[in-house]
Protein backbone atom coordinates (compact mmCIF):
# COMPACT_ATOMS: atom_id res chain seq x y z
CA UNK A 1 0.00 0.00 0.00
CA UNK A 2 1.02 3.60 -0.93
CA UNK A 3 0.90 6.10 1.84
CA UNK A 4 0.92 10.12 0.32
CA UNK A 5 2.29 12.61 2.23
CA UNK A 6 -0.22 14.95 3.69
CA UNK A 7 0.62 18.28 1.77
CA UNK A 8 0.74 20.04 5.44
CA UNK A 9 3.11 17.77 6.38
CA UNK A 10 5.45 18.46 3.21
CA UNK A 11 4.98 22.45 3.40
CA UNK A 12 5.64 22.60 7.08
CA UNK A 13 9.40 21.27 6.58
CA UNK A 14 9.82 23.76 3.45
CA UNK A 15 8.65 26.57 5.58
CA UNK A 16 11.08 26.66 7.25
CA UNK A 17 14.01 27.22 4.52
CA UNK A 18 12.09 30.84 3.58
CA UNK A 19 10.63 32.01 7.12
CA UNK A 20 13.25 34.69 7.72
CA UNK A 21 12.88 36.38 4.02
CA UNK A 22 8.81 35.84 5.00
CA UNK A 23 9.86 37.56 8.39
CA UNK A 24 11.52 40.35 7.02
CA UNK A 25 8.53 41.28 4.29
CA UNK A 26 6.10 41.49 6.75
CA UNK A 27 8.73 43.49 9.10
CA UNK A 28 9.10 46.12 5.84
CA UNK A 29 4.84 46.29 5.94
CA UNK A 30 4.25 46.18 9.55
CA UNK A 31 7.23 48.40 10.60
CA UNK A 32 7.61 46.64 14.32
CA UNK A 33 8.62 43.73 15.39
CA UNK A 34 5.90 41.83 17.31
CA UNK A 35 3.54 42.75 14.64
CA UNK A 36 5.94 41.00 12.20
CA UNK A 37 5.45 38.06 14.35
CA UNK A 38 2.20 38.11 14.48
CA UNK A 39 1.88 38.43 10.50
CA UNK A 40 4.68 35.74 10.16
CA UNK A 41 2.36 33.24 12.20
CA UNK A 42 -0.71 34.21 10.43
CA UNK A 43 1.29 33.68 6.95
CA UNK A 44 2.27 29.98 8.49
CA UNK A 45 -1.32 29.25 9.45
CA UNK A 46 -2.74 30.20 6.56
CA UNK A 47 -0.44 28.48 4.14
CA UNK A 48 -0.69 25.50 6.17
CA UNK A 49 -4.90 25.95 5.91
CA UNK A 50 -4.12 26.13 2.48
CA UNK A 51 -1.75 23.53 1.88
CA UNK A 52 -3.38 21.29 -0.99
CA UNK A 53 -3.57 25.01 -3.24
CA UNK A 54 0.46 24.84 -3.34
CA UNK A 55 2.14 23.43 -6.46
CA UNK A 56 5.83 22.14 -5.83
CA UNK A 57 6.36 24.15 -8.88
CA UNK A 58 5.76 27.19 -8.15
CA UNK A 59 8.12 29.24 -5.72
CA UNK A 60 6.97 28.94 -1.94
CA UNK A 61 8.57 32.14 -0.92
CA UNK A 62 6.52 33.95 -3.45
CA UNK A 63 3.59 31.77 -2.41
CA UNK A 64 3.58 32.87 1.30
CA UNK A 65 5.06 36.41 0.54
CA UNK A 66 1.32 36.92 -1.82
CA UNK A 67 0.01 35.15 1.54
CA UNK A 68 1.47 37.90 3.54
CA UNK A 69 0.30 40.51 1.63
CA UNK A 70 -3.14 39.37 1.83
CA UNK A 71 -3.12 38.78 5.19
CA UNK A 72 -1.42 42.01 6.04
CA UNK A 73 -3.84 44.29 3.16
CA UNK A 74 -7.03 42.70 5.45
CA UNK A 75 -5.45 43.96 8.79
CA UNK A 76 -5.31 47.20 6.81
CA UNK A 77 -8.91 47.08 5.80
CA UNK A 78 -10.13 45.98 8.93
CA UNK A 79 -8.45 48.48 10.93
CA UNK A 80 -9.67 51.69 8.76
CA UNK A 81 -13.12 49.88 9.23
CA UNK A 82 -12.46 50.07 12.78
CA UNK A 83 -11.54 53.49 13.07
CA UNK A 84 -13.45 55.32 10.42
CA UNK A 85 -16.56 53.33 9.38
CA UNK A 86 -15.60 52.88 6.03
CA UNK A 87 -12.57 51.44 3.78
CA UNK A 88 -10.93 54.92 2.92
CA UNK A 89 -7.03 53.96 2.67
CA UNK A 90 -4.66 55.53 5.16
CA UNK A 91 -3.23 59.11 4.01
CA UNK A 92 0.39 58.45 3.09
CA UNK A 93 1.57 60.67 6.27
CA UNK A 94 0.50 58.19 8.31
CA UNK A 95 2.20 55.19 6.91
CA UNK A 96 5.56 57.41 7.26
CA UNK A 97 8.03 56.67 10.60
CA UNK A 98 7.35 59.65 12.68
CA UNK A 99 11.08 58.89 14.72
CA UNK A 100 12.69 59.25 11.72
CA UNK A 101 14.36 62.73 10.31
CA UNK A 102 12.46 65.83 8.28
CA UNK A 103 14.24 65.02 5.89
CA UNK A 104 14.14 61.40 5.67
CA UNK A 105 10.09 61.71 6.48
CA UNK A 106 10.15 64.47 3.50
CA UNK A 107 11.91 62.32 0.64
CA UNK A 108 9.52 58.82 2.19
CA UNK A 109 6.13 60.96 2.01
CA UNK A 110 6.94 61.67 -1.85
CA UNK A 111 7.91 58.59 -3.03
CA UNK A 112 4.49 56.93 -1.01
CA UNK A 113 2.57 59.48 -2.95
CA UNK A 114 4.00 58.38 -6.11
CA UNK A 115 3.96 54.57 -4.96
CA UNK A 116 0.31 55.26 -4.36
CA UNK A 117 -0.51 56.90 -7.30
CA UNK A 118 0.18 53.73 -9.01
CA UNK A 119 -2.40 51.25 -10.57
CA UNK A 120 -3.23 48.73 -7.69
CA UNK A 121 -1.59 45.73 -9.78
CA UNK A 122 1.86 47.85 -10.36
CA UNK A 123 1.65 49.21 -6.63
CA UNK A 124 1.36 45.56 -5.76
CA UNK A 125 4.49 45.16 -7.36
CA UNK A 126 6.38 47.69 -6.21
CA UNK A 127 5.25 46.67 -2.62
CA UNK A 128 6.57 43.09 -2.92
CA UNK A 129 9.95 43.84 -4.88
CA UNK A 130 10.99 46.59 -3.30
CA UNK A 131 9.25 46.94 0.56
Amino acid sequence: MVHEKNPADELRSEIVTVLPSVWRFALSLAGRPDMADDLTQATCVRALEKAHQWRRDNRLSGWLLTICRSIWLNELRAEAVRRTGSLDTAAPSELIDRACGVELRTFASQVCAKILDLPEAQRAAVELVYV
